[in-house]
């Protein structure tokens, strides 16, 4: 058992907590670091964990193995390497970092020190997408010619908190809380993206945002996809593959469709996972029985890649090229 502290227990820290707790056999939460001590100690008690405000603190306690960052984004990159100096294997959730730069200093500090490095994008783990990534793999689709996603997201209202309506924390508007979302889900799906031209709409800010962030790009293989956003409308997760054979279309987290050539479709069904806790569990397997993660540093990286021309395209309303296909270490 992977002995973890979560650091931040806003919302969404607690929703990891929850959704971990007691419900893993991998790993456990034993501490928590909130710098709100009053408002998180009750939370904390519930599920025995062992409260500070320190993260420094805690990185020199030999007791924990790892620990799970839920902070503001302009945070991510200095505790991700904190962490890996002191031995510990971190998750970090998304986005990892603004710029490729820092996410490289992140990727390059964890394997530096030998610890693992784990990301909160946990929509990986939706069994409709598990099996749309096999279809594309294994050429049941045939040449693949085009990607389409969109997201919708009612979160932003009732999960308000200051610092998500940050310009400097969260530029994009939709962009780092539910983009970066389908930006790993194309990355995963059809390999690095070469260039990107975004474009995002608003109607109303925070702490009530009505907005749209769409976007048309092309992959390094040749694929095109595009990708939209949408908050403040009903949670919806739709993903199409368009092949030369067929095409496949993940929708919601359970149901893959199969539109053939010859007009029928084939409906799937899974059964329903919670995908936050497959993520964790998939983290510390990688660390206590080896089992390779799911998410790459490759990924990982070619993800805020895209992150940062996405922004760069938004401010200056151009096509954004890559200013490159890999990291270097």
């Amino acid at each position: 058992m992977l002995n973890t502290a979560i650091v931040g227990l806003g919302w969404w820290g607690r929703r990891i907590v929850e959704a971990v707790q007691g419900r893993s056999q991998h790993i456990r939460f034993t501490h928590a670091v909130s710098l709100e001590y009053d408002e998180s100690l009750s939370f904390a008690q519930q599920h025995q964990l062992s409260l500070s405000t320190s993260l420094e603190d805690m990185l020199q306690d030999s007791t924990i193995h790892a620990v799970v960052l839920a902070t503001p984004h302009s945070l991510h990159v200095s505790q991700v390497v904190a962490a890996a100096k002191a031995g510990k294997h971190v998750l970090c959730e998304k986005p990892l970092a603004m710029n490729q730069k820092d996410a490289l200093k992140a990727i390059q500090a964890c394997q530096e020190h030998g610890v693992q490095l784990g990301i909160g994008n946990n929509r990986r783990y939706y069994p409709s997408m598990k099996a749309l990534r096999a279809m594309t793999q294994t050429n049941q689709l045939g040449k693949i010619l085009h990607i389409e996603g969109s997201f919708s997201n009612a979160n932003s209202k009732a999960k308000y908190a200051p610092w998500r309506a940050d310009t400097k924390e969260t530029p994009g508007g939709p962009l780092t809380a539910t983009g970066v979302h389908m930006l790993d889900a194309v990355v995963s799906l059809a390999g690095p993206i070469s260039w990107i031209h975004a474009n995002w709409v608003s109607q109303q800010t925070a702490p009530d945002p009505l907005d749209v962030l769409a976007a048309f790009m092309q992959h390094n293989n040749g694929i095109t996809s595009n990708i939209t956003t949408v908050r403040a409308s009903p949670m919806f997760w739709r993903f199409q593959v368009y092949g030369t054979k067929a095409s496949a279309e993940a929708r919601g987290e359970d149901q893959l469709f199969v539109h053939q050539l010859d007009g029928s479709t084939q409906i799937q069904t899974f059964d329903k996972t919670d995908a936050i806790l497959n993520n964790n569990d998939a983290f510390a397997r990688a660390i206590t029985m080896g089992e390779p993660y799911p998410i790459t540093p490759e990924e990982i990286f070619q993800v805020v890649a895209s992150f940062e021309a996405t922004l760069l395209s938004l401010s200056e309303n151009r096509v954004v090229h890559h200013s490159t296909n890999s990291y270097d270490l």
